[in-house]
């Protein structure tokens, strides 16, 4: 899974970073984020039953001097492994675009079967 935010601003304002947050803080150990491409990786095996939900949070920042950031909530909920590749069961057809001022929870941008 990947996130990615455009930021039209010149220099270092146009340069994202990207930040994982996980509620509780211990499954914080389950993702991690690469900060400069947003790809989102398994840290750990989940050993999680199904039905559990992660509740995380990304932040996407840019490096100016006053700082601008977004956040997005993801919702990762475990079902039974059936070995088969994810599927996306909602997904926008064109790119996104979320202005920084947008409040969070605002919508629900895709949703994934996995």
């Amino acid at each position: 899974m990947r996130i990615s935010a455009t930021d039209i601003d010149d220099g270092r304002n146009s340069i994202v970073t990207y930040e994982l947050k996980a509620n509780p803080p211990a499954d914080m150990k389950y993702f991690r984020i690469d900060p400069n491409t947003g790809i989102i990786y398994l840290g750990h095996t989940i050993d999680k039953r199904p039905g559990y939900k992660f509740n995380m949070t990304a932040t996407a920042r840019d490096q100016g001097q006053d700082p601008q950031s977004n956040r997005v909530g993801l919702n990762i909920r475990v079902v039974e492994s059936n070995k088969k590749a994810p599927e996306f069961l909602e997904y926008p057809t064109s790119p996104i675009e979320i202005p920084e001022n947008t409040p969070p929870d605002k919508d629900v941008i895709a949703t994934l079967r996995a």
